[in-house]
């Protein structure tokens, strides 16, 4: 064989080996796309399997309140009926501000607040952390407006005459108004849409 030959084949053995590197790095490229796309599905699914958890926790609390809720009603309502004379309906009415009384205490009250954040979407915390012109005296009062409660129940909790609670939820609101916070038409209505 000749030089020339030789350096003939030698060229198309190495031109052959290049476009088999080219290939081949062309593959590698498709295989770590494939890779980095498998890697964003399995991130998605791990997050879907997160929010899943999530949303049973959310379930299981949002049953236990709501069974608690009618305990207190029928517990109410059965002692009620078992007082026939005026002197136990008294008893009864004081057995009732009683529960009142322990609803207002403060271990009470934070779990309000704790339940209130994690079921609407960590409100109280987002009040607290961007709405410097809410004062933390005024937390507890939203916390219950968010929660749902009536105007009447709110005053029962926080001492307050009914006139008072619309002065000072239309204070609060002037206040959020005001502001620059991009979201505060969404915290206005939750808290006016309490059960005014």
């Amino acid at each position: 064989m000749s030089l020339s030959e030789e350096l003939f084949e030698k060229t198309t053995i190495n031109r052959r080996l290049e476009l088999a590197l080219r290939d081949n790095k062309n593959e590698i490229i498709n295989l770590r796309t494939q890779i980095d796309q498998q890697s964003e599905t399995l991130k998605d699914m791990e997050s879907l399997k997160s929010v899943t958890e999530e949303q049973d926790i959310m379930k299981k609390e949002m049953e236990r309140l709501f069974q608690s809720s009618w305990s207190v009603l029928n517990s109410l309502c059965s002692q009620y009926y078992e007082k026939d004379s005026p002197k136990l309906r008294q008893t009864f009415v004081k057995h009732i501000e009683n529960e009142i009384k322990k609803l207002k205490n403060p271990k009470a009250q934070a779990e309000l607040e704790k339940s209130v954040n994690r079921y609407m979407g960590g409100i109280i915390a987002h009040l607290r952390e961007e709405y410097k012109c809410v004062k933390s005296k005024d937390i507890p009062f939203l916390t219950l407006l968010i929660a749902g409660l009536s105007p009447k129940t709110v005053c029962l909790f926080q001492d307050m005459s009914l006139d008072n609670f619309y002065v000072k939820r239309y204070r609060i609101v002037k206040k959020i108004e005001e502001s620059d916070n991009p979201d505060k038409d969404w915290v206005i209505s939750l808290i006016m849409n309490s059960k005014s």
